[in-house]
């Protein structure tokens, strides 16, 4: 019987790339025929994400290979791909003497560390605008497919083995209505839309036809919300947020894993973005079916240095409002009432 190869795939930045990791590890997989074992390293708080992943096989947090060297030695893996360009996991793969390893050939520290270096910003002569075309881009090394759209890879992240939800989490789905999240925060703060405008969409939205969720990774107070509204903020870790997310129908949130997870399930998603590289539509924007985005049509700058996003800041709730209005519609059949609209 012939003996499966092993390849370690290391994404250790944010958990959206993470995310955009995932396709990488399908084409990896059509490149040998499914005939492989795939090892996983990322942050330990991304471990969630990796084991929802059905083409994944281990997960390594970062922490423990570099604690511990030999637990990445042990899997005798014959590539390595560093898909975030993290010096010290590739040095590591050089130490551990993995024979093929490769890197973004644009990061000059890749040039100690892979043999095997690509230009991902570069795809059939035309530049690679999304993150996960040039993450998957990385795959031209083996001469396999990686002419994917954005939208394709979106398909293709493998999130099939989310759990289901637990009873606290699963009461707070109503299947007579669309279950809507909003998600408040943004890991980078400057970045999120204002809490009173999530505040005045609240206020809009019928709650015959809307039930609404409202999550964020860290407690608000939200008195001043409809009194109808599930109140998870602060509540809910990656794991629970996922189960929630696979059961919930749609999402309303700036650029998150979570609005990226809501995209490649195939649900309603809409993104509140601005126009300040790398978090542009352009770069990060959901690429599933159901998925759109709104953003204000001119170039910002000032959140790059930190300050508060203007374009998210003048974005209206009646933009929001104007397209989550219809989504029910989608899901008619699950209403026994009639759907109305409180829309002023």
């Amino acid at each position: 019987m012939k003996q499966l190869s092993t390849i370690v795939i290391s994404q250790t930045g944010t958990l959206l790339e993470v995310f955009f990791t995932l396709p990488l590890v399908y084409v990896m997989r059509q490149h040998k025929e499914n005939q492989c074992k795939i090892v996983f390293v990322a942050n330990e708080q991304a471990r969630p994400l990796v084991q929802a992943c059905e083409w994944i096989d281990f997960f390594l947090s970062k922490e423990m290979v570099l604690a511990d060297p030999t637990l990445l030695q042990q899997y005798k893996a014959q590539i390595f791909i560093s898909a975030n360009n993290d010096v010290s996991v590739a040095k590591l793969a050089k130490k551990v003497q993995i024979p093929v390893r490769v890197g973004d050939r644009n990061y000059w520290r890749n040039w100690f560390n892979a043999n095997k270096l690509v230009n991902i910003s570069v795809l059939k002569g035309k530049l690679v605008r999304h993150q996960m075309q040039r993450i998957v881009a990385l795959a031209k090394v083996f001469k396999t497919n990686v002419y994917f759209s954005a939208e394709m890879l979106n398909g293709i992240t493998g999130l099939s083995k989310i759990s289901l939800p637990s009873p606290e989490i699963a009461n707070k789905i109503d299947p007579q209505k669309f279950n809507l999240v909003l998600q408040l925060s943004n890991p980078i703060a400057n970045l999120q839309w204002p809490l009173a405008k999530f505040e005045s969409l609240c206020k809009c939205l019928d709650n015959k036809a809307f039930n609404v969720i409202i999550i964020a990774e860290k407690q608000y107070e939200l008195s001043q919300f409809p009194s109808y509204i599930h109140n998870l903020t602060g509540r809910l870790d990656l794991a629970d947020t996922m189960t929630l997310l696979a059961a919930a129908d749609g999402i309303v949130a700036t650029n998150t894993i979570e609005l990226q997870i809501v995209s490649a399930l195939q649900k309603k998603a809409l993104g509140l973005y601005n126009n300040a590289y790398p978090y542009t539509p352009t770069n990060q924007k959901p690429a599933g079916n159901k998925a759109s985005v709104l953003v204000e049509k001119k170039h910002c700058t000032k959140c790059q240095n930190g300050a508060t996003c203007q374009c998210l800041q003048t974005l209206s709730e009646q933009k929001v409002l104007a397209i989550i209005q219809k989504w029910p519609q989608s899901l008619h059949n699950k209403f026994n009432t009639p759907i109305s609209s409180n829309t002023p």
